[in-house]
């Protein structure tokens, strides 16, 4: 049964000037850094792969924009290529606008599954959620550069977060065709055993395969090379590289493939094991961040912005906080404004370096050295221990408290056998 958002009033005030402030911050930021009307550098990468489509040229051959070329499956491109024949303006505006719906779909997908009533005040705390959001770097990141991440994690978001999905899969198999690392959610269904709706995101991506194939002439050039070499989508040594890979190259200097791989099993063992805790306490919302972490720290490269994970992890600190302090009216609105801390504070390497430009990635870049640098990876891998430790705690809290009493316990008094009667 759904209950109504608790502390709704106090979020709807609070959020409303954090919108503010960060609407106010937006409106400094110099030409060229701003979210203003233009079309995105990833967004024109799209569209010019989009085109080199419909013109019948190879996709894979030369890059698109300057050095940048096309990273994705070849399906990505076959999806572009009506959005090439547009104007850039019109694509632009249409593509921003899909972003921000499916930001706004997202939290209130997390705040329906975390059992809340979609009323009309969890509406407007949604809304002011959605621009609130900018906050993170990963999500004004998604904006700025007009990338596909917030639309991906929609679709994953529509296969595990409803209840009853009468064709669940297909959501994680279009992901999958479109950008490969969501496939790594997959890892839910396997951990559910819901064998039915991981064979539909199956072939759900064979599908998306076909496809790609009978409009990219060069598929093939994916699949035998493009998708192996890490280096067409960035280098490691950019800050803004994002995974157990580059952190250990830039940060650690470490460069040893032994020493990423053993990263790499020892993380997805914890995001394994932080699923089925979250799965076991009902939480689907948590196994999608812990898997969608997790899918972000072992890819042999992620950028900053792949991290729109943040998203469904803040609505689920807002709903936990509110649901664990708000027994009263005023203790829920205590618990809204300590659910915004406890977001500010588990995020603090994931914000926006326009209003916080010492704590985002991009104030520690000038040495690579820094331990800031570990940060951003470093807290994604503490959420995916922390919740799983709580986990652990409250259930065998759980357990304790349901323990049956003592025989004797109905009266401590009594601890000897009585006298038989005297015959």
């Amino acid at each position: 049964m759904s209950t109504r958002l608790r502390g709704a009033p106090t979020l709807i005030v609070a959020l409303t000037a954090l919108v503010l402030w960060i609407l106010d911050r937006e409106s400094t930021v110099p030409e060229g850094f701003n979210l203003g009307l233009h079309t995105p550098s990833d967004l024109t990468v799209y569209l010019l792969g989009g085109q080199r489509v419909n013109d019948g040229g190879d996709l894979y051959a030369t890059p698109l924009l300057g050095d940048l070329p096309f990273t994705y499956p070849p399906f990505a491109a076959a999806v572009f290529r009506w959005l090439a024949t547009l104007s850039p303006d019109l694509a632009t505006i249409l593509w921003q606008t899909a972003n921000l719906a499916a930001l706004a779909g997202v939290i209130l997908l997390v705040l329906h599954e975390r059992g809340k009533r979609i009323d009309a005040p969890a509406i407007a705390v949604g809304l002011l959620l959605t621009v609130a959001m900018l906050a993170f770097e990963p999500v004004r990141g998604s904006f700025y550069y007009g990338q596909i991440n917030l639309l991906l994690l929609l679709l994953i978001a529509c296969d595990i977060l409803p209840r009853h999905n009468r064709w669940p899969g297909i959501g994680v198999g279009l992901a999958a065709g479109l950008k490969l690392t969501p496939a790594f959610t997959g890892l839910i269904f396997l951990l559910q055993r819901r064998w039915w709706a991981a064979l539909i995101s199956v072939g759900t991506f064979l599908v998306t395969v076909i496809i790609g194939f009978l409009f990219v002439p060069d598929a093939m050039t994916f699949w035998r090379e493009a998708m192996f070499n890490s280096d067409r989508v960035g280098v490691h040594a950019n800050p803004g590289a994002q995974s157990w890979r580059s952190v250990l190259e830039r940060v650690l200097g470490v460069e040893s493939t032994a020493v990423w791989l053993v990263a790499v099993v020892l993380t997805v063992a914890a995001v394994a094991l932080g699923v089925w805790v979250a799965l076991r306490r009902d939480n689907r919302s948590m196994a999608l961040v812990i898997a969608g972490i997790g899918s972000s720290l072992v890819s042999p490269f992620s950028w900053f912005h792949h991290w729109v994970w943040v998203v469904p992890l803040a609505v689920c600190l807002i709903v936990g906080v509110t649901d664990l302090l708000g027994r009263t009216w005023w203790s829920a609105q205590l618990g809204a404004l300590l659910s915004l801390v406890a977001v500010a504070l588990v995020s603090l390497p994931w914000a926006s370096a326009i209003l916080w430009p010492d704590l985002s990635f991009h104030g520690a870049a000038d040495d690579p050295t820094a331990p800031w640098n570990l940060a951003f990876t470093l807290f994604g891998l503490l959420v995916i221990l922390g919740y799983t430790a709580l986990g652990f705690a409250a259930e065998a809290f759980s357990a304790g408290s349901r323990r049956p009493p003592r025989r004797n316990d109905a009266d401590p008094a009594r601890t000897t056998v009585p006298d038989r009667p005297g015959r």
